[in-house]
């Protein structure tokens, strides 16, 4: 997003707020820093008082990111930030999930939580990922958010992409281009700014880069085919306001192994800027990842990826020691006083094209009945888990079920995020339609060896078993495979001559692991409205209609999807 793009008064606005800026202050405007790493509400309260309020002041930061809106507390944070910014601050949050959902947990309890990506892609309509771009950004500005750092347009490639998995609309370059595109005119429409990424694509990665550097193999021709498409289409026909970096290495466009495309000027100038012509917003992944930190200081990593092509840094480790440092460069002539003023304008033009010059408020009325804020994204988000949940295998038309027979479900998870509820609400939907009692257990990796005992004679006393397993995406996991202790579990009922439903509520690669079992669902993602719409499909209370967006390895082609 640049002045190219904006009204009369937009345009004058920003350049009289850049006129106004000191150095320091234009060095700050570069930046975004935390509000928050912690999730209780007296923390953020503390943290406000202790460190932002002082932070805001001294260094001028463009915006801040926010893992956690407790509602209504943070909102009176940010309303008490935005009055003593000097220029009014984007406030960004990772909503992949929509407003209630987010990146390895919730961002504000008690909005709506959509399906992730894949869960989009495999309904497959672009008036889906438009309305749930709209509604996330609708229900963002409620709460103060005004920057969603979303949608990953990383083509997922790699069945063993530890975090990308789900965050992605799909393997198919075309699909993950269309949606994603939607997406970000929803967003768009909806007041807030989107977010493209991981650029060049962080899709075919088998290394969290939250961990360490990761590196894209494949040639120029590849990239060209596979990662680059999805984001042409978002600068040439939704015309993003932002494109977010990968921390990726990817040698067939930068020959410096060790140059993660934020750093590279290869990478973000001759290509983004020069080759595909764009002209908006680019933002660093945060630079306290794992991909950044364990070869380059605070302070090199910020001037590194400046000097890159980089607009806007991300969550520095050390907020201040980065400042200083882009600070210093500048007083030194390393960097130009026009090149930052370059980046400082294109912040200016993405808060004067979300209304920001018009001064950004929370108005608490509007957060008094949360039923009203979520009466349509819900309905939104039902639809779309209703047309996500794709049936994969059928085996002997095992599914749907009658309801009369003696059914089992275990839950199984590698993970206790806030969205996981030890499976009762799944367990919940499945009792309603039985007409006798329904086992239930909810086993973790760290199970005893009594508890799996019990699960064994649960699946014994059943005559179909149906097995969940919550296996998503977390950052810093490292892993989106099966736990060890669930193998020999699932092995066990596969193998005990029971009718078996295994359905994922996450990677759905995971049926590379049984391929022999006679039902196989995935569902993408574990919240009440994705149990409900499973539910459905499992009693055939509805067709399926999801068509799986990527392809499991020996087993099915990408598009897959049985009905009844």
């Amino acid at each position: 997003m640049s002045f190219n793009h904006l009204s009369q008064e937009e345009e004058q606005w920003a350049s009289d707020a850049l006129k106004g800026l000191s150095l320091e202050q234009k060095v700050g405007q570069i930046f975004c820093s935390m509000m928050m790493n912690s999730l209780s509400m007296e923390e953020q309260i503390d943290e406000y008082a202790l460190r932002i309020r002082h932070e805001a002041q001294t260094y001028y930061p463009g915006g801040y990111y926010l893992n956690r809106c407790y509602l209504p507390t943070t909102s009176v944070l940010l309303n008490r930030l935005q009055d003593i910014a000097n220029i009014p601050l984007l406030i960004c949050a990772d909503m992949e999930a929509g407003a209630g959902g987010g990146l390895g947990g919730v961002i504000a309890p008690g909005l709506t939580v959509f399906p992730p990506a894949m869960g989009v892609g495999a309904a497959g309509s672009e008036q889906y990922a438009y309305q749930v771009g709209y509604c996330t950004a609708w229900q963002a500005r409620t709460i103060g958010v005004n920057f969603i750092f979303a949608p990953s347009l990383d083509v997922n490639s790699n069945p063993d992409n530890p975090i990308i998995n789900v965050r992605s609309f799909g393997e198919d370059p075309e699909l993950v281009s269309r949606l994603g595109a939607a997406y970000i005119r929803g967003v768009q429409d909806g007041g807030a700014a989107a977010s493209a990424k991981h650029f060049p694509g962080h899709g075919d990665a088998s290394v969290d880069s939250h961990i360490q550097l990761s590196v894209v193999t494949g040639g120029r021709e590849r990239i060209d085919r596979v990662e680059l498409p999805p984001f042409r289409r978002a600068i040439q026909e939704a015309g993003v306001y932002s494109i977010m970096t990968a921390h990726v290495a990817v040698p067939a466009l930068e020959p410096d192994a060790q140059c993660p495309a934020t750093l590279s000027k290869i990478i973000l100038q001759d290509l983004l800027r020069d080759e595909m012509g764009y002209d908006g917003l680019i933002v660093t992944d945060a630079l306290l990842m794992g991909g950044i930190t364990r070869h380059f200081s605070p302070g090199e990593a910020a001037v590194r990826a400046f000097q890159a092509g980089a607009d806007w840094l991300l969550m520095s480790p050390d907020f201040a020691a980065a400042h200083q440092a882009v600070l210093s460069a500048v007083q030194s002539g390393v960097i130009s006083m026009e090149r930052l003023d370059e980046s400082v304008r294109r912040v200016l033009a993405v808060k004067a094209k979300i209304g920001l010059h018009h001064h950004e408020r929370v108005y608490h009325e509007s957060l008094q009945n949360l039923e009203e804020i979520n009466e349509y994204p819900t309905r939104i988000s039902m639809a779309v888990c209703d047309d996500a949940v794709t049936l994969v295998q059928n085996e002997g038309d095992l599914l749907p079920l009658s309801g009369r027979e003696k059914i089992s479900v275990l839950m199984l998870s590698d993970s206790k995020d806030e969205f996981y509820d030890d499976g009762y609400a799944f367990f919940y939907e499945v009792q309603s339609r039985c007409q006798d009692a329904v086992e239930t257990l909810s086993v973790s990796p760290d199970a005893s060896d009594s508890l799996l005992e019990a699960a064994r004679r649960v699946v014994d006393r059943s005559d179909v078993v149906l097995i969940g397993l919550v296996v998503n995406v977390v950052p810093e996991k490292g892993s989106v495979e099966l736990p060890d202790k669930f193998a020999p579990l699932i092995e066990y009922a596969v193998g005990a001559e029971k009718s078996v439903v295994i359905i994922s509520f996450g990677n759905p690669y995971l049926l590379r692991r049984f391929p022999t079992v006679k039902a196989y669902i995935c569902a993408y993602g574990y919240f009440d409205l994705m149990a409900a719409s499973t539910a459905q499909i499992l009693f055939g209370e509805r067709i399926p209609h999801g068509k799986l967006p990527v392809q499991i390895p020996g087993i099915c082609e990408a598009g897959a999807g049985l009905s009844f």
